[in-house]
C-alpha cells in the first residue's frame, strides 16, 4: 500500500493494486484579496474526471442554513459523476473570515472570482460552470456579467429583484416575531438590520435594493440553466440576444422557505437538473 500525490500537492490517499482513493471532500481555506475564505473541494473519482468543474455559490442568511444539506448533496452527486466541485462561503458568511456586519455585495463578487480561480487551479479543468441558489445564484450571474469567468450558469430560483427579496424577508421576519411572546413586530423594511436571525447592515440593504438582474448586463457565458421550484415565480427576464437560456421546473416546496427548522435533501429531479446543466457546459 502506498499514497499518491495529485497535481495540487495533496495526498490522494492509499493506493492498492494501482487504484487510488480520494476523500469525499476536502475542507480548506483559500485567499481572496486580503481575506481567507472557507471552501470544500469535492474531487471527482480518479480516472473519471471530466473537463468541466462546478463552483457552488450559497444563499445568504437563513436560506443558506436551510439549504446546506442539499448543496452538499449536489456537490457530492456531480463530483461522483466526474465534475470536480468547489463549495465556498463568501466573506463574512459561514466559516470564512469577517464579521456579518462587514458583508458587501461587491466584495462577494470578488469572492466568486477567487473561488473560480481556486477551482480551476485544483481541478485543472478547461471549463468552469458557476452555480448558485437564491442570492448565490444572483452573485453567480453578476460575477459572470463583469467578466467571462464561467462557461455556463446554473441558477436555482435566483433573486431577480433585490427590493422584492428584502420585502419578502421582512414579511417572513415579522411573521416569525409575531409567534414569539413579548416581541414587537418590525414595521417595515428599514425597521432594523436583522432579518430571520442574520444581520443585513445598511450598506448591504442599499445594494440589494438596487439589484435587478432584468435590467443589468447579460452574463458572458455560453448557456444558462434556470431551475424554478414548482409553484414559485422567478420572473427570469427574456431577451432575444445573449446566451441560450433553458428553464426547468424542480419539485417544491422551496427547501429554504419551509417554516420547520429542518434540513431537506435535494430531490432526484433536482440532482438530475444539475447534471444536465453541467453536461450543457460541455457541449
Amino acid at each position: 500500500m502506498r499514497s499518491t500525490v495529485d497535481g495540487t500537492g495533496a495526498a490522494s490517499g492509499p493506493a492498492v493494486d494501482g487504484l487510488s482513493w480520494r476523500p469525499p471532500w476536502e475542507p480548506f481555506f483559500f485567499r481572496a484579496p486580503g481575506r481567507p475564505l472557507f471552501g470544500c473541494y469535492h474531487a471527482a473519482p480518479i480516472g473519471r474526471e471530466r473537463d468541466t468543474a462546478l463552483v457552488l455559490c450559497p444563499p445568504h442568511g437563513h436560506e443558506h442554513v436551510r439549504s446546506y444539506r442539499a448543496l452538499r448533496q449536489i456537490a457530492e452527486h456531480v463530483a461522483r459523476a466526474g465534475y470536480p466541485t468547489l463549495r465556498f462561503d463568501p466573506y463574512g458568511c459561514g466559516d470564512s473570515a469577517g464579521s456579518s456586519d462587514e458583508v458587501d455585495l461587491h466584495q462577494w463578487l470578488d469572492d466568486v472570482s477567487a473561488a473560480v480561480h481556486e477551482c480551476r487551479t485544483r481541478s485543472r479543468s478547461e471549463r468552469v460552470v458557476l452555480g448558485g441558489v437564491r442570492l448565490g445564484a444572483s452573485l453567480a450571474c453578476l460575477a459572470a456579467a463583469r467578466t467571462r469567468i464561467a462557461d455556463g450558469l446554473i441558477l436555482w430560483d435566483p433573486v431577480v429583484r433585490g427590493a422584492e427579496y428584502l420585502d419578502a424577508l421582512t414579511g417572513l421576519h415579522r411573521a416569525r416575531l409575531e409567534t414569539l411572546p413579548g416581541r414587537t413586530p418590525v414595521a417595515g423594511r428599514a425597521a432594523g438590520v436583522e432579518l430571520m436571525g442574520f444581520p443585513y447592515p445598511g450598506r448591504l440593504r442599499e445594494q440589494l435594493a438596487t439589484l435587478d438582474l432584468a435590467s443589468g448586463p447579460w452574463p458572458w457565458t455560453d448557456a444558462i440553466l434556470v431551475q424554478e421550484t414548482a409553484g414559485g415565480a422567478v420572473g427570469w427576464p427574456s431577451r432575444a440576444e445573449g446566451p441560450r437560456v433553458e428553464r426547468c421546473e424542480v419539485p417544491g416546496p422551496p427547501i429554504w422557505a419551509r417554516e420547520e427548522d429542518v434540513f431537506l435533501a435535494a430531490s432526484p429531479a433536482t440532482l438530475a437538473a444539475w447534471r444536465r446543466g453541467l453536461a450543457e457546459g460541455e457541449a
